[in-house]
């Protein structure tokens, strides 16, 4: 059976418009709101942001075979998802512990979502990070 070589070098094209897209949903909520937002969305968005940096510019390295600075950068990945982890349990905590009682049944379900996600985010860094020195194939 043939298999092709996937080819993850032209992926920070895409994580961009992930990047400009996540700026157009979060206009409103965060950006309009700069200045008004809590500590927590302010760090939630900061590590985010890093994460998308990293996103972006780890393929870059290997397109420019700068492999021992990508190796670096994946090294500090390991401290990034965890502040992105630890920034969605903190926002996730402020929400549902400043809602008001009208907003409370809302927040819960907020809450579960943003708990799914952290968990989804934790998963799947993880089987990368387990499979980070396995070269990924795909049958034609």
């Amino acid at each position: 059976m043939k298999t092709a070589k996937l080819d993850y070098t032209n992926s920070s094209t895409l994580i961009i418009g992930l990047l400009l897209l996540s700026i157009v949903a979060f206009w409103q909520s965060y950006y309009l709101l700069f200045f008004e937002s809590s500590f927590y969305v302010h760090f939630h968005a900061f590590t985010a942001i890093f994460w998308f940096a990293l996103l972006i510019v780890q393929p870059y390295l290997i397109k420019k075979r700068l492999l021992d600075l990508h190796r670096t950068l994946g090294k500090i990945s390991y401290s990034i998802a965890g502040l992105v982890i630890i920034s969605i349990l903190l926002l996730a905590h402020n929400k549902i512990s400043t809602a008001s009682e009208s907003l409370f049944s809302l927040r819960t379900y907020v809450l579960y979502l943003q708990l799914s996600l952290a968990f989804v985010f934790a998963f799947t860094y993880g089987f990368a990070i387990y499979y980070r020195k396995k070269k990924p194939f795909m049958p034609d």
